[in-house]
């Protein structure tokens, strides 16, 4: 069935093994320099050995070029070649698309690189179709297998290439164990379950093991110090406590210092060793922060709700009203309290559910002054002024008009 084919091909021999060796060596070096060109995947998360693994793996067509009499004796070899080319081949055009289409100007050199990487890839595509013709030797019982072999090997490839580029490892962000891991939101669990501790025993846990032994539906997922690829240290002493959550060691990824971030018995959580960098974690202070700025503006508020005076007010409301007094923000609650003929007033928030996100309370008069407490409790004046970098005010649309 195959023999004219074969006869025309045959000539060809030497010209076709010297394009398909000199093309594949164009593609190594093609696929090494997009591992050098900036991307979020590659850039930020493949550790050098990481990386030549990878590449090696994406070069393996190219290395099966210079095997010719192996990998022309078998189908199967040449279906995978053409296989894994053609899903590179085809999630390079994906991925070149949605960059080109893309807002901003980003990915422009990466850009580049898949342009002369994609023809490159079509084209050993056609070459290895061509290894593949010459190998089944006119016998059609190899057909059907090297024939099924190709969409489950392009498959493979091209979700292979996509996770390479992705912007985290897949394993960071898939399966049970490791799905929606927010290391700080699991730093604030600790935190509560550590004050709980406290009000039971009269002082914070030393270790987290003794958390643990006494109340494990606390924990819940971090009773054994660790959650998906994050580990969890702990030191506590009387009146104090402090935590670290910081991704285990991977050699396939980047170790960066500001892989970690810690907390303490304030609640507050921040990059690791920069006490400075308070990681928001939460827009509930800063939405309390914008009603009370709304209250402050208000001249009398004795016959007023906090709906009202935020109505009359113009001020920007992205949430749902309880009750006339009552707010309900993204993991808090907002309670308008006392109220003066002087226009005094006393404003709380409290966490929806404590140890979900935050356990950070707060409450402020028109002075403008917030006090805040990590207890489980309302705060009063007495507690301490809250850390204005709390307050943060980097979400578009949240200002007060």
């Amino acid at each position: 069935m195959f023999g004219a084919p074969l006869q025309m091909i045959e000539p060809l021999d030497t010209f076709m093994d010297l394009s398909l060796k000199t093309i594949s060596i164009a593609y190594a070096v093609m696929m090494a320099v997009l591992f050098q060109v900036h991307t979020s995947g590659v850039d930020f998360w493949w550790s050098p050995f990481a990386k030549i693994v990878l590449l090696l793996i994406s070069c393996l067509p190219a290395v099966a070029a210079f095997f010719p009499g192996w990998a022309g004796k078998r189908p199967m070899v040449a279906t995978a070649a053409g296989g894994m080319l053609a899903g590179y081949c085809f999630s390079s055009a994906v991925i070149f698309v949605l960059i080109g289409f893309g807002p901003g100007q980003g990915g422009v050199g990466f850009m580049r690189v898949l342009l002369v990487l994609i023809p490159l890839e079509a084209l050993l595509v056609v070459f290895w179709f061509i290894v593949w013709v010459r190998s089944i030797g006119g016998k059609s019982g190899k057909i059907v297998g090297s024939v099924l072999l190709a969409p489950v090997v392009a498959l493979l490839a091209a979700q292979f290439f996509v996770d390479l580029l992705g912007q985290e490892p897949p394993w960071y962000v898939g399966g049970n164990n490791t799905q929606n891991i927010v290391p700080e939101n699991d730093l604030v669990k600790i935190d509560a379950c550590a004050w709980r501790y406290r009000s039971s025993n009269g002082r914070f846990p030393a270790r987290l093991s003794e958390l643990a032994h006494w109340d494990s539906y606390c924990l819940e997922d971090l009773a054994s110090g660790s959650h998906g690829h994050y580990a969890y240290r702990y030191e506590g002493a009387n009146d104090h406590f402090r935590v670290r959550a910081q991704r285990a060691r991977n050699i396939w990824v980047v170790d960066r210092p500001w892989n970690g971030y810690e907390s303490g018995e304030s609640g507050l959580v921040w990059e690791w060793n920069k006490p400075q960098s308070l990681v928001p974690i939460s827009i509930g202070p800063h939405q309390y922060k914008s009603y009370l700025e709304c209250l402050r503006n208000t001249q009398a508020v004795a016959r007023g709700t906090l709906r009202s005076i935020v109505t009359q007010r113009k001020c920007e409301v992205l949430d749902q009203f309880v009750s006339d007094n009552e707010i309900k923000t993204y993991k808090a609650r907002i309670v308008l309290k006392a109220m003066t003929a002087q226009g005094d007033f006393i404003l709380e928030s409290r966490p929806l559910l404590y140890g979900d996100v935050t356990i950070r309370s707060y409450v402020a008069d028109r002075s403008g002054q917030i006090h805040a407490t990590a207890e489980d409790r309302p705060a009063t004046m007495a507690d301490p002024l809250a850390d204005e970098r709390e307050f943060w005010s980097a979400i578009p649309g949240t200002k007060l008009k």
